[in-house]
């Protein structure tokens, strides 16, 4: 039995050796499998490749400068010994003598330049420009070749401003550092055309004929000032044994230290790059409690293209080393900066410093890929030293697994329109005989992800595991199997472009955190080749007392707790410390200056708290940031001051679209003010609307057609009512029954009126769109799926189109937005009509601040602060801090994508939120009862709105009897109002009411006696 036993025993241990074996990557042939990866034909990578292909040099000596006196334009103008460049000379106090002609770019459209060479071949184009930029967003042109984008990268380039601000941190009241505001830095800048998100290795490329070629500068976005362009070959950077030789002779110091603080620079290219906290001992500047911004935060300093550029003074020319003190993150994975010194790259092996992964503070002293430590060559005096973040050393293997994801989605798709999405489990295939080439093509997407992993081992200089290396060996994996075994596919989909754990899946998980190259720097130590460099670790006793200390002055820490003072003005938010500490300080450097109050700003972590206050009558004067149905609760309990009777109401109401009051009103009070909006928003893929040769819908009946052509090849369609919570609150249902025409209540609001033709209507659509038309029952994310593509058109919000924006680099450009699908009207127009409450603000009753409260929010709600706030928010806390703003011409001056925010102004026109009534709860709770009843358990839809009918009746009679609208015999006490779309002018547009009646009303026969009366209306 024993020997049977070892047997047994030594079979599992040599099973499990080969299973291991079997996750170690294979060696395959580089040149075989990579040739040829290309996202896309029209993309600069396929495009330079070709132009290699072709023999086209870039090696020649040629250069040429032309003047702004030789560009050829129909718009802008030309600056050049006149009173505008005089004035532009004297403005940004420039030197004459270095400043020659000047290009007012800021309107025109675009110049041309003409440019003769005597061999064909790939140029590099260079510019001056000098940003008077008044946007966030970086300036974008676009450059023609002989009247072509020669490339997609060409068609959109950014041009970046420098951003500075003040070293000096203003503190908000409880001594925390407040992350400074940034401005632009008017300054000449010199730079290379460049790709916008700077992943390319080198300067783009153009293709020039031999003779004359003309090259077209077109502005999309932007204020600027254009100066000479450039046009050369390419240009070889010394390497770095060259670059010493360049410089022989020259001494190397060797006692010398200068510390720059890492959040102190002279200034940033990207507003996105912000400082950070940490509380070490030895990251300076130090505080026992309070928050000091102390270091240049790694996960706001990991994009390829951003920098940071700082001042160094040394009193003697000569070679110095350049120590970073750092910590990097980004587990067994190096990360890359490339360094520049006064304006240029010194030499081959600085554009690619590593710093490899530290969980703890280092003084890493600036080195080549190799090890070999680097110094650099300063004048006398000040030098300017940048450190750009650089990913393109990984780009190869991005494009590899974008390349390998394109393709394993479009494989995808052809075995579902093969199988029609619907697989018999008892029926065998034969896939090659349908897709010939199946098992070569799965091969090589293998072997390309074997050798992306080779190359990402040998870029970090470790095998030790990591997030993408782990999934590149599954991903290949999974793909070798398929090749070995094609006919199983249409079985186990889900493990090639479907399931959680397929390929793309996999591959999509790791493609957006490839290119990032977190780095946390806390100081830059510019110092001689013997100077003695501070530890970057600290004394271990000391680091064990402070904690101590901070451990026992935390029970006394009330900074964030404590009650506002009598001459304060109390207002609760419910938002995280960045926003808060914000408003504090704007509250502080402009409302209190301005009017004299005071006002104290606290976090409310939960919305709950309020409840308790009110309860215990120590509720705050105002509360900002709660839901937008919160202020109901507390009106219809006489806790909330009635915004209508307070001066300037109906100026202030003017701020917002009329339907953003519905929920906020109780009979004849508005009880609060919108505060921020959310929207509902088609989200689609057009490169794969493009692909399967699918239209974006209009209409619901647009939809319904074009739901059976995607279904075909597995795709589907998101609707909110897919989210994978059982209850569907308003949000979900109401779009569908007001786009209907629907109707909740009876006229005296005492009944359900769900029995309305055009109510049923509105369920019947709602549940027959996963009855009959099979959309997806739950979907846990809609932004992961929208990105991996298995949902490529669908129903979103605010929320994910910050996502989209920000984190999914993976998909730039191949999404867009557009109005959500209404109902066709009889008029013609689509009633689009949608529930997009987001938070509001509101005045507490029981508070004896209340005219002050009232300012406060007329203060807040305006168009100015509001965007100034949200410049505020981008500017110092970086780009993915949108801020979705009520007030509607805030919004539209914010400078977003300007496509993208006429979408939202287009879908902005029908939002109407769903009004409230004491007995709302039930009735919202039902309809989604009434939806899960219909479509889970096959219910008929009378029968499960009679039922549910009988629970709401009950509810309001019992609430209409609580309120004192009703008695217990049902007598009416008092008329309950109720907004409706035609009725809510009454309450925030009173007046305008009026003038409807009375202009409809007019016995005016004569048309132009009608038009001078509307345009008095209107404009006095």
């Amino acid at each position: 039995m024993k020997k049977i036993l070892a047997i047994v025993m030594m079979t599992l241990i040599s099973l499990t050796i080969v299973s291991c074996k079997k996750s170690e990557p294979r060696t395959v042939d580089r040149e075989t499998n990579v040739k040829n990866v290309n996202s896309s034909d029209s993309d600069y990578t396929s495009t330079l490749n070709k132009w290699r292909e072709e023999k086209l040099r870039d090696d020649f000596d040629y250069s040429e400068v032309i003047s702004p006196l030789n560009f050829n334009y129909t718009t802008g103008e030309l600056l050049s010994d006149n009173k505008k460049y005089d004035e532009f000379i004297t403005k940004y106090d420039l030197d004459k003598d270095n400043t020659s002609h000047i290009f007012d770019f800021s309107n025109a459209d675009e110049i041309t330049i003409n440019i003769n060479v005597e061999e064909e071949g790939l140029y590099t184009l260079a510019l001056d420009y000098f940003s008077v930029n008044k946007t966030i967003r970086d300036m974008e042109i676009a450059v023609y070749v002989n009247d072509s984008v020669q490339y997609f990268e060409a068609g959109q380039l950014a041009l970046k401003s420098n951003w500075v601000a003040s070293n000096t941190f203003n503190v908000d009241r409880y001594g925390n550092d407040i992350m400074p505001n940034a401005k632009i830095e008017e300054m000449w800048v010199h730079t290379e055309i460049r790709d916008t998100q700077r992943v390319q290795k080198e300067a783009l490329k153009f293709h020039l004929l031999s003779g004359d070629n003309t090259i077209k500068v077109k502005r999309l976005r932007g204020e600027f000032y254009l100066g000479q362009i450039y046009v050369y070959g390419k240009k070889q950077l010394l390497t770095y044994d060259e670059y010493l030789n360049k410089y022989q002779g020259q001494q190397t110091i060797t006692e010398f230290l200068q510390v720059i603080e890492a959040e102190n620079p002279l200034y940033k290219n990207d507003l996105s790059v912000r400082y950070g906290t940490d509380r070490a001992t030895t990251v300076t500047p130090f505080a026992l409690m309070e928050n000091k911004l102390n270091m240049v935060d790694g996960a706001a300093y990991d994009t390829s293209g951003h920098s940071l550029t700082y001042n160094v003074d040394v009193l003697e020319a000569g070679f110095y080393y350049i120590t970073v003190k750092a910590k990097q993150g980004k587990s067994n994975t190096r990360v890359f900066r490339t360094l520049y010194v006064n304006g240029f790259v010194p030499f081959e092996e600085a554009k690619e410093i590593p710093f490899d992964y530290s969980s703890k503070w280092k003084n890493v002293t600036l080195e080549s890929s190799e090890g070999k430590e680097l110094k650099v060559y300063l004048n006398k005096g000040i030098n300017e030293i940048t450190l750009e973040v650089n990913s393109s050393p990984l780009l190869e293997i991005y494009e590899t697994i974008d390349y390998v994801m394109k393709n394993v989605n479009e494989l995808g798709l052809d075995i579902k329109k093969l199988t029609g999405n619907n697989v018999d489990p008892n029926r065998d295939w034969e896939i090659e005989k349908n897709i010939p080439n199946i098992k070569e093509d799965l091969e090589r997407y293998a072997n390309l992800l074997y050798v992306a992993y080779e190359d990402f081992v040998n870029i970090n200089k470790t095998k030790k595991t990591s997030e993408i290396t782990v999934n590149l060996l599954r991903a290949a994996e999974t793909l070798d199997y398929f090749a070995a075994n094609p006919n199983r596919i249409p079985k186990e989909i889900n493990r090639l472009s479907v399931g959680n754990n397929s390929v793309l899946q996999k591959l999509g998980l790791i493609l957006p955190i490839i290119l990032e190259q977190p780095l946390s720097m806390d100081k830059i130590f510019v110092h001689g080749e013997d100077s003695k460099l501070p530890g970057p670790g600290g004394n271990f006793f000391n680091n064990i007392w402070v904690g101590i200390r901070r451990f026992f002055l935390s029970f006394f820490d009330k900074k964030y707790n404590d009650k506002a003072e009598d001459d304060e003005l109390e207002v609760w938010v419910n938002r995280s410390r960045q926003y808060v500490n914000l408003m504090q300080q704007m509250v502080d450097d402009t409302f209190t200056k301005d009017t004299g109050i005071k006002v104290k700003i606290s976090i409310m972590p939960n919305e709950d708290k309020l409840i308790l206050a009110t309860s215990s009558d120590t509720q705050p004067d105002v509360a900002l940031g709660v839901a937008g149905w919160r202020p109901y609760d507390f009106a219809v309990r006489n806790a909330l001051v009635d915004l209508r009777e307070m001066p300037g109401f109906f100026d202030v109401a003017e701020r917002f679209k009329e339907g953003a009051f519905a929920q906020l009103i109780y009979q004849d009070g508005v009880y609060g003010l919108p505060e921020t909006q959310n929207f509902s928003l088609l989200f689609y893929r057009k490169d794969i609307l493009d692909n399967i040769g699918v239209e974006i819908p209009n209409t619901w009946q647009d939809v319904i057609d074009l739901l059976p052509e995607i279904q075909r090849y597995g795709l589907n369609f998101y609707n909110l009512l897919s989210t994978s919570s059982a209850f569907k609150a308003y949000l979900t249902t109401m779009p569908f029954i007001n786009q209907f025409g629907g109707r909740l209540y009876s006229d005296d609001i005492l009944k359900s009126n769900l029995t309305d033709s055009n109510t049923i209507k509105a369920i019947d659509f709602m549940t027959e769109l996963y009855t009959i038309y099979s959309l997806p029952l739950e979907v846990g994310s809609f932004y992961n799926q929208f990105r991996y593509g298995n949902l490529p058109l669908g129903i979103g919000d605010f929320g994910m189109y910050v996502q989209l924006l920000h984190a999914a680099p993976e998909i730039a450009g191949l999404w867009d937005i557009a109005p959500m699908p209404g109902v066709l009207r009889e008029d013609g127009t689509v009633d689009r009509t949608y529930d997009g409450s987001a938070t509001s603000g509101m005045i507490f009753k029981n508070s004896d601040k209340v005219d002050e409260g009232w300012k406060f929010l007329d203060w807040w709600t305006s168009k100015d602060v509001q965007l100034n706030y949200a410049e505020n928010l981008i500017t110092s806390l970086g780009s993915e801090y949108m801020w979705n703003t009520s007030n509607v011409l805030a919004f539209e001056e914010m400078t977003w994508d300007d496509n993208h925010k006429e979408a939202f102004l287009d879908q902005w026109e029908w939002i109407f939120d769903t009004p409230k009534t004491p007995a709302s709860y039930m009735m919202e709770r039902e309809l989604s009862n009434i939806w899960n009843k219909i479509v889970y358990d096959g219910e008929n839809t009378r029968i499960a709105i009679s039922d549910s009918a009988i629970l709401i009746d009950k509810e309001i009679t019992k609430k209409m009897i609580e309120f004192k609208f009703i008695n217990n015999r049902g007598e009416v006490l008092k008329n309950f109002r109720f907004p409706t779309k035609e009725t809510i002018h009454e309450w925030v547009r009173p007046w305008e009411r009026l003038w409807i009646r009375f202009y409809q009303n007019l016995r005016v026969k004569n048309l132009l006696m009608k038009r001078l009366v509307n345009y008095l209306y209107f404009h006095i």
